[in-house]
């Protein structure tokens, strides 16, 4: 996949047996690679869903790094690199309907792809999975204070270095030091700013309140990184949107870590079923019931 300023990256899609079935273009969370949703794409396929793995810019397949040298923000990710992959997934599946899912701050980036209003195609719905405004006012107790330190520390690191070092640090990958100011920037304010990629002649808040489209809220029971109250935050943002909420609670024999806010992606069945039916019941009738196959391409 090219992006619109020439950079790179690999879209890996799993194929669903019907050409008519939804596709879901996954959208990563901070410094996640796009193949560690490789179990998630598979178990989508296998319900009939297709899927296609979005890789974020300067993470793992991408053909950018973080640098001094090399900046950017999420206007940048917004602009120049999700319309690209839109492109490529409705070249490969011209007849699937088109959905994005975004895990944490790829909910941000699904929500505010729409407000920008770039698409060529028409996106049918928005699936969060785990996915919140990281306002700190979302987060009960002390970790309100601790979410606005840890936020200050990763934006004086990244300012300090060039880059956030996320990958030697324990959290996140190497990101872009715009990326974690206007990160930083909505936990101190709960509010989307990108003064420096933003290019829109609406600003990011005014955007968001016109987004209209189905939404699915997949929040998990055992999450201390997008509790409840930030998931509502987020989509307080897009009231015009019809939302269905699901909490996910991991059933009994799967490890803890099936509910963790990182790691549900290696245990993702639930979930896929969960996403799966809502995305097929927007496209198709209740009554038909698709076939089951996958492959990755």
């Amino acid at each position: 996949m090219t992006s619109k300023d020439g950079a790179t990256s690999e879209l890996q899609v799993f194929r669903a047996a019907d050409e008519h079935a939804p596709v879901l273009l996954v959208i990563p969370a901070m410094g996640t690679a796009a193949g560690y949703y490789d179990k998630l794409g598979a178990a989508f396929a296998q319900r009939g869903v297709h899927a296609a793995l979005f890789e974020l810019r300067g993470i793992d397949t991408s053909s950018v790094r973080a640098s001094r040298e090399t900046d950017f923000g999420y206007g940048t990710l917004i602009e120049q690199d999700i319309p690209p992959a839109i492109d490529a997934v409705r070249a490969l599946l011209p007849r699937a309907p088109l959905f994005l899912l975004g895990h944490s701050l790829g909910g941000h980036l699904a929500f505010l792809t729409l407000a920008r209003g770039q698409l060529a195609h028409e996106v049918r719905g928005v699936a969060l999975v785990a996915s919140g405004l990281p306002y700190h006012a979302g987060w009960p107790g002390a970790g309100s204070p601790g979410i606005r330190v840890f936020a200050r520390f990763m934006k004086a690191t990244s300012m300090a270095v060039g880059h956030y070092p996320g990958e030697r640090l324990g959290f996140a990958g190497r990101e872009a030091r715009t990326v974690i100011s206007e990160w930083a920037h909505a936990v101190a304010t709960g509010e989307f700013s990108f003064p420096t990629t933003w290019t829109g002649s609406v600003p990011p808040e005014q955007a968001l309140a016109r987004v209209e489209c189905p939404v699915l809220a997949v929040s998990l029971a055992r999450d201390k990184l997008a509790p409840s109250r930030s998931t509502e935050l987020l989509l307080a943002k897009v009231p015009r949107c019809s939302v269905s909420r699901i909490r996910y609670q991991p059933e009994a024999g799967l490890p803890e870590a099936a509910g963790n806010h990182n790691r549900w992606p290696r245990w993702p069945d639930a979930v896929a079923t969960h996403v799966s039916k809502w995305a097929i019941g927007l496209t198709r009738p209740a009554s038909v019931h698709p076939p089951a196959a996958s492959s990755p391409s």
